[in-house]
């Protein structure tokens, strides 16, 4: 796992957006200070009770905190204030509870040093699996109801993520649909995973489909609509190891060439990388496919 290629830092891409359009490059993270704080994580160990006492999502939300304080150049900009974020298709909202660890982790790390605390609120999320949706709102939308504060946003269709407003099910009606900071989002596997026949047979890589049968090319379309449509300053995707593996070796480009040409025409620079959850500590191998892309463009 290669750290960001990425040319602009993190935070000042999410800076509140400026009045004029322009194009931003700074210093990245040094490069050799990034594998050396990797070597060193990789000799850390970590607790099985964690997994058990709930605290494992916290304390590498912590050390993700300091490893990153560490590496990042002295012009780098602290990470505070508001910042928000939304979710496309993703499943159990397990992001809901990462950026609740990470919020904390950040908060605690800028209390101590004198700044700003870090807020990252959500403002949707957008789930196709009606049984999901309900996770969803009990999940994000109970804590916040019986806070007395506003719910979010819970639409339904990623194909109408591209549009100016779509069918909300919090609130019944058509929503506007937000730009945001931050954007999670994972788009069907069905066509890339080892799992579907269907996946090795694809004459052209399945992300440069308008349609496919699981719904891969399709989704991943609804995502793009969403970059078009609305602002937003950093991507986080996940999907399919077979991203990069996908069968396409008799083809010109694989689905990763294809996710690597649409991010970049939109004026997006990122990496990506496959991470195992086993180097996390989880007692399984499960290989995943990861972006973290930064946009140029401040709207």
């Amino acid at each position: 796992m290669e750290p960001p290629a990425t040319k602009q830092s993190l935070t000042s891409a999410m800076e509140p957006p400026a009045k004029r359009r322009s194009l931003t490059r700074q210093l990245t993270v040094d490069r050799s200070a990034a594998e050396t704080m990797m070597k060193k994580g990789q000799r850390e160990m970590l607790s099985g009770a964690a997994f058990k006492d709930g605290s494992l999502l916290g304390d590498l939300a912590r050390s993700h905190v300091i490893s990153f304080r560490e590496v990042l150049p002295d012009n780098h900009k602290p990470m505070s204030g508001r910042r928000t974020w939304g979710s496309l298709c993703s499943g159990s909202e397990g992001a809901h509870f990462v950026t609740q660890a990470v919020e904390a982790a950040m908060g605690a790390w800028n209390t101590a040093s004198g700044q700003e605390p870090l807020q990252l609120d959500q403002l949707f999320a957008c789930e196709n699996v009606a049984v999901k949706r309900k996770w969803i709102h009990h999940v994000v939308n109970g804590p916040l109801r019986a806070k007395g504060q506003k719910e979010i946003c819970i639409f339904i269709c990623i194909l109408h993520m591209g549009q100016r407003t779509a069918y909300c099910e919090t609130h019944d009606k058509e929503c506007e649909i937000p730009g945001v900071n931050i954007l999670l989002v994972s788009t069907s596997c069905r066509d890339l995973s080892l799992l579907s026949s269907a996946a090795r047979n694809f004459a052209e890589p399945v992300l440069d489909m308008d349609t496919s049968p699981g719904g891969s090319a399709d989704t991943f379309g609804g995502f793009l609509t969403y970059l078009d449509a609305h602002p937003v300053d950093l991507v986080v995707y996940e999907n399919s190891e077979q991203m990069v593996d996908d069968h396409a070796a008799a083809l010109e480009r694989t689905n990763e060439d294809v996710f690597n040409a649409k991010m970049s025409a939109r004026f997006f620079e990122g990496s990506n990388f496959i991470i195992n959850s086993k180097l996390y500590g989880c007692p399984q191998s499960r290989r995943r496919f990861f972006a973290v892309y930064l946009s140029l463009i401040h709207i």
